[in-house]
Formats: C-alpha cells, sequence, structure tokens
C-alpha cells in the first residue's frame, strides 16, 4: 500500500496547489477561480500558490496563469497529456505531490476532476471533499470545507493528512482580476518516458447543447418538481424560448425525466450565475440554492407564502406556477415582494419593475406639491406627534449616525404606543433600531419590524448589536444592506427629487446583490456604475440642539444625513434640546441645517438623545449603555427576563422622557454634561461615576 504525503500535519505550511485543466489546448474557467481563492489561503498561510497543468504544447497558456494569481506552475507538456488520461495524469500528478508536499490541493468539480480527485487522494490516503461552496481557514489554520448537509451547511476538516483536498464547481469562486506583466516560476516537468495507460481514448464526441449554454447564460429559467409533468415542463421551454434564457433545472425535475442531467443546477449539478434567475415551482432546497448564489437577481415563483425559497431570493411571485406562465391577456393577480410581473400574449415582458419602500418619488414630489409650508407654530406633545405621524406599516427614517443625536425619545414612544409591521432606514444606528429590535423580542404583539435597510447597527466602542444578531440569526426580520455612503445618496436622491443617484460606491463587492441597486454600463464613459434609488421615508424621526416654533432646525456639529432624510421624507418629527426664538434662528439663517418646511412636528426636549451623545450638549451615558448592551448580550444567549425588567422600567413604566431621564442617576447625567461642555485640559481630573 502506498504511503501517505504527510502522516501528520507539519508545523510548516506547503503550498496551496491548484490543478488545472484545460481542454484543448484552453484553460478552462474554475481554473482561474481555484487559483483566486488558492491567493486567499495562501496569503493567510504565508506561502505560495502552485498550479499542476497537464498537456501538450501549452506553455503560453501556463505562464498566463501568473497574471491570475500564480506563483509557481508545474507544466507537464507531452502528446500524451493532451487529452485526460485518469490513470497518467493520477500517476504525475501523486508522484509530483509526494515531492513537493501541498498543504491544501484544489481541483475543479468538473467531469475530469470528479475522477482524478478520488484518484489521487486514494493514492495519497488523505481526505477529499467534493463539491464545495466556501473554502476558509480556522484559527488552527486548518481548511475548514463547506458543503449543504442537514439543510444547512456544515464544515469537514483534514486535521491530520495531507495534503487537505477539495473540488470545487465552476461559478463557486469569481474569475480574480488579471494583473498585467505579473510574473511567476515555470517549472517544466521530467516525464517518464513509459507513460502509458490501460486505458485509451479512442475518440471524443462533443454535443452542442440545444439553446443557450447554461453556465454562459445571461437569463436562466428553472423548473422544479412544481411544474407537475411534462406538459408544465414544455411551457418552462417556451418560457425560456421566449426569453433567449438558458434552462435549469432541480433534482426532482430531472429525475422525473423532464430535463437532463446538463441541466441540473446545484451541488452535483453546476454553479451558475447569470444576472437574471427565474425559479418556478421549486422549493428552496439547499442542494439546489447553492448553486445560484452567484447570481445577480433571484426570482422564485411558488403557491406557498411561506415556502422557504422566498427566503433566499431577491424577489418573490406566490402564484400557482401554471398560471405564472403567460397565457393570453392576462394579467397577474399575485402581491409579490417588491416586484410586479407584467404580462404580454406571449411571454414575459418586464420580470422586475421597482417597488418602493417608503414613498415612490412620484408620489414624494406630489406630496411636497401638496404640503402645507405655512409658517405655523408646530409644537406639540411628543405623544400627540407619534399618535398623528406614525402609523402601522410606515418606513421610519431615523436620523443621527450610530449613537451620535440619535431620537432615542421619539423610539421610546413608538415603543409605549405601539406599532406593527414598521421598516427603518439609516446610514447607521445604534439605540434606536436596538431599542425597537429589544421591545419586538420582548412584546412582538404589541411592536414589530419587519425590514431595515442600512449600512450597519452597533455601539461604536461598546460592540455591534445583539438585537440584530438575534433577529436575523432567528429570521424574524428582512435586511437590505448598503454601504454608509449608498444610504446618504439614497437620502440625497430623495431630498433632490430624483429616483436615484449614480455612484462608485459599492462597486467592486457583492454588495449589490443584498439591495436593489443597479450595476450598468454608463452611457457616457462605457464604465460601471452603480444606480442606488431614493429613499423616501414615511416619516423622518431626529433630534437635533435647536430648533424654533416653525420647524426650522439648528444642527451643530456634523449633521449626518439629517438634512437629506428631513427634505425626502412625508412627515418629519423632530425633538430638539433647546426652542430659540425666530429672531435667533433668522439672524444667521445659513446655520438652519433643516428648513421649517420640511417639519410637521417640533418637541423640546432635553436629552431626548440619551443615553446617546449630543454634541455640545452631553457626552454618551456610558454607565447605562453599557448596562442596556450587556442585557441584548445575554438576551441573544437566552437569558429573557432581564431585558424584559429592562423595559417594564425604562421604557413602559414611565410615561414620558422627563420621568426616564429622572431614573438616571444624577452624577450620571452631571458627568455626561461636563465631559461635552470642558475642553480637554479641563476634562481632567473628571471621574465617570460609572467607574
Amino acid at each position: 500500500m502506498e504511503n501517505s504525503v504527510v502522516c501528520k500535519a507539519d508545523t510548516t505550511n506547503g503550498p496551496v496547489w491548484v490543478i488545472g485543466e484545460q481542454v484543448d489546448g484552453q484553460v478552462v474557467t474554475v481554473t482561474l477561480q481555484l487559483i483566486g481563492q488558492a491567493q486567499k489561503l495562501a496569503s493567510q498561510l504565508g506561502t505560495t500558490v502552485e498550479v499542476v497543468l497537464l498537456g501538450d504544447n501549452i506553455e503560453n497558456q501556463a505562464r498566463d496563469l501568473f497574471s491570475f494569481g500564480a506563483d509557481r506552475v508545474y507544466l507537464g507538456n507531452a502528446p500524451v497529456l493532451s487529452q485526460y488520461q485518469s490513470e497518467i495524469y493520477t500517476d504525475v500528478i501523486v508522484k509530483l505531490a509526494r515531492e513537493k508536499k501541498p498543504d491544501i490541493m484544489l481541483i475543479g468539480s468538473t467531469h475530469m476532476g470528479r475522477e482524478l480527485a478520488p484518484l489521487v487522494a486514494a493514492r495519497l490516503q488523505t481526505g477529499l471533499t467534493a463539491h464545495c461552496i466556501d473554502l476558509v481557514l480556522n484559527q488552527e489554520n486548518i481548511l475548514e470545507q463547506k458543503i449543504p448537509a442537514y439543510g444547512g451547511l456544515i464544515s469537514i476538516i483534514c486535521p491530520e493528512k495531507r495534503p487537505q483536498m477539495a473540488t470545487v464547481a465552476k461559478g463557486v469562486f469569481p474569475v480574480p482580476e488579471a494583473e498585467t506583466g505579473r510574473t511567476g516560476e515555470l517549472i517544466n516537468l521530467e516525464l517518464a518516458a513509459d507513460l502509458s495507460s490501460r486505458v485509451r481514448t479512442l475518440e471524443i464526441v462533443r454535443t452542442k447543447p440545444d439553446g443557450v449554454p447554461l453556465e454562459d447564460a445571461k437569463v436562466v429559467i428553472a423548473g422544479g418538481a412544481g411544474v407537475g409533468d411534462a406538459s408544465g415542463w414544455a411551457e418552462i421551454e417556451e418560457l425560456a424560448g421566449e426569453l433567449n434564457a438558458a434552462i435549469g433545472s432541480t433534482r426532482p425535475a430531472m429525475d422525473n425525466g423532464w430535463a437532463g442531467p446538463e441541466s441540473m443546477i446545484g451541488q452535483s449539478g453546476k454553479m451558475i450565475c447569470p444576472d437574471l434567475y427565474i425559479g418556478i415551482g421549486l422549493s428552496g432546497e439547499l442542494q439546489h440554492m447553492v448553486g445560484i448564489s452567484g447570481c445577480r437577481i433571484m426570482v422564485a415563483v411558488n403557491n406557498d407564502p411561506k415556502s422557504a425559497v422566498f427566503e433566499q431570493v431577491n424577489f418573490g411571485v406566490i402564484d400557482d406556477c401554471r398560471e405564472f406562465i403567460p397565457c393570453t391577456d392576462k394579467k397577474n393577480q399575485a402581491a409579490p415582494e417588491y416586484i410586479s410581473i407584467d404580462y404580454m400574449n406571449k411571454g414575459l415582458r418586464e420580470v422586475l419593475t421597482m417597488q418602493w419602500t417608503g414613498l415612490s418619488p412620484d408620489d414624494a414630489r406630489e406630496n411636497l406639491e401638496q404640503k402645507d409650508k405655512s409658517k405655523r407654530d408646530k409644537r406639540m406633545s411628543l405623544t400627540e406627534a407619534v399618535k398623528e405621524f406614525v402609523k402601522d406599516g410606515d418606513h421610519v427614517g431615523v436620523g443621527g449616525f450610530v449613537n451620535s443625536r440619535p431620537p432615542v425619545a421619539i423610539a421610546h414612544e413608538i415603543i409605549r404606543q405601539g406599532r406593527q409591521d414598521l421598516s427603518l432606514a439609516f446610514q447607521s444606528a445604534g439605540l434606536v433600531p436596538d431599542y425597537l429590535m429589544g421591545a419586538m423580542a420582548i412584546r412582538p404583539d404589541h411592536l414589530s419590524i419587519s425590514r431595515l435597510e442600512f449600512a450597519y447597527v452597533g455601539h461604536e466602542y461598546a460592540g455591534t448589536s445583539s438585537m440584530l444578531r438575534y433577529m436575523t440569526e432567528n429570521n424574524k426580520i428582512v435586511i437590505e444592506d448598503w454601504t454608509n455612503y449608498n444610504m446618504s445618496a439614497r437620502f440625497k436622491a430623495g431630498s433632490m427629487g430624483l429616483p436615484f443617484l449614480p455612484t462608485r460606491s459599492g462597486l467592486g463587492g457583492d454588495i449589490e446583490k443584498c439591495n436593489r441597486s443597479q450595476h450598468i454600463k454608463c452611457p457616457f464613459t462605457d464604465r460601471d456604475i452603480l444606480l442606488v434609488p431614493a429613499c423616501h421615508p414615511d416619516v423622518g424621526i431626529i433630534h437635533v440642539q435647536e430648533a424654533d416654533i416653525y420647524g426650522n432646525c439648528r444642527i451643530k456639529g456634523q449633521t449626518f444625513t439629517c438634512p437629506e432624510m428631513a427634505m425626502a421624507s412625508k412627515n418629519v418629527i423632530v425633538t430638539c434640546e433647546k426652542l430659540v426664538e425666530h429672531d435667533v434662528i433668522a439672524t444667521e439663517p445659513t446655520r438652519t441645517s433643516i428648513p421649517y418646511f420640511a417639519v410637521d412636528a417640533v418637541v423640546e426636549l432635553p436629552f431626548g438623545s440619551f443615553p446617546g451623545l449630543c454634541h455640545d450638549i452631553h457626552y454618551y451615558g456610558k454607565t447605562h449603555l453599557e448596562y442596556y448592551k450587556g442585557l441584548t448580550n445575554s438576551f441573544r444567549k437566552g437569558v429573557v427576563e432581564p431585558l424584559r425588567e429592562y423595559f417594564d422600567k425604562y421604557v413602559f413604566g414611565v410615561k414620558d422622557t422627563d420621568e426616564f431621564i429622572g431614573l438616571m442617576p444624577y452624577e450620571q447625567l452631571k458627568y455626561a454634561q461636563q465631559v461635552e461642555s470642558r475642553s480637554l485640559h479641563l476634562q481632567q481630573g473628571l471621574q465617570d461615576p460609572g467607574d
């Protein structure tokens, strides 16, 4: 029996290998994708990326691999290697692996790789994980090979044997950007003169697929068991023809004989990354869904509103799949989230039409035209303001930035009154969404948040939001992820009355897959550009330092996106530390951050952002903030009662902000004011009463 490369994991890290593949002298795409991932792993291990490429007359193709990240290429050049031969390829790779001792060996999950990988692993007596959908290193620098199993993802490790081997399908990882001029070391292998195999390839017959090849298609229509029968599948094929789309399938559709094995998508099928994927009559099994993780936009059609597939796609259509496929003069009656379906007599004309959270740009412009812009006294109590302007189902814009000027008092009043199905939009926030999610977790029948559109939720030095983690980990909330600048641009577009703004922020990563931005070619420069949709909240909630009775607001320090949010919102509630005379505002109009006509309610409320910070007024209430953060940490770990007691005491148990602040120790409030109002020199000697 042959020996393995290394019986135990060595203390030093060997190279990361990619077993390259060529067909007719051309390197296949999955080889380049694996080189890109190998670069990331090698960088963490402090080692090199090495590629083994076998073929005939392919030296130029081997050198091209340096530009994609290979540091060294072992090239086997011989006529007998021009086509894959299992025994010969295995012999060459095993001999070289015993000599060079790679730490990791990656192979494409192709026809060749699926046969070659187990042969090599068996000869080297090491482990192999097939059809991986991710590869990462753990804290011990052991390769975690992630595959779908048991309704989720599991990680397989090979802590003792080397190399750690994995196969990965095309499309799991992106092709790295070529670095022109990058060089490496090319080593020509000395091949045995008697390379031979008991199996000879007599002829290769390649069939040309009907229609658009699945791997290269920009649009893919996939069907599952819900299609029903062969006649239903024929309608899928007709729809695909109308859209010039490739046809994909799930395993049940293939097992039923409606589709061939070449159309199967998923862990044991093909990985695809089209611009648009439409899945019809499928349930969302993980084995299929991993194959579409790289898709730009995913749409699912299922008549079960509770289907798991809707949790994994961008857009969902609740409809019978046979009804969804276009019929003569039919309009879809479903109410899918964030999309509309428009049928023509012979096909699907527009799959995606933007649906807006909050107001659409046209509705927002009409609202602004009709809005009462008179200069009138807008003072009211916080209870009255929330009752009048915050309704069930509203899209709420949250002012401030993280815990700087957060509208905490307004959030507490919303919690006390209770609202259902709110959605929140903000750049980065801390206490406000955290309080609202905490109240939802404690009393879901009293208050609920269905959706967040944001960049970050956390508490700066105190760490990220445990309530956000709890809500997302338990599938209690939908999140739409943006960069901070993208959210700023969304509010800016809303304030300008534009449906979108173009930006380069968000390009180069995968965050655009997590939101409703649109990636296009600029019509002027022909370069990539991202379009972010305007955000028009039903109500904006903002805390400022000064305001007059008409709603003119002064913000001291950073304004963040509060002015833009105010102009983009249908209604705006402002709490202020201090009411000032209008004459004070009028004498220095350039200091007005938010104009009166954007504001609907003004509430004078000192400490309205506490325990957050309000610039020039008070510092964080660190002791109380850290106390609350600790309770949410415990709640996420299953300790419920302390957080419930907090809300009963500090939110539900008080009638207003004055009573909430009255529960704060005087020394904590005094310290917060002194720290914020004094220079650094004069802060010396101040002692935090919570320390």
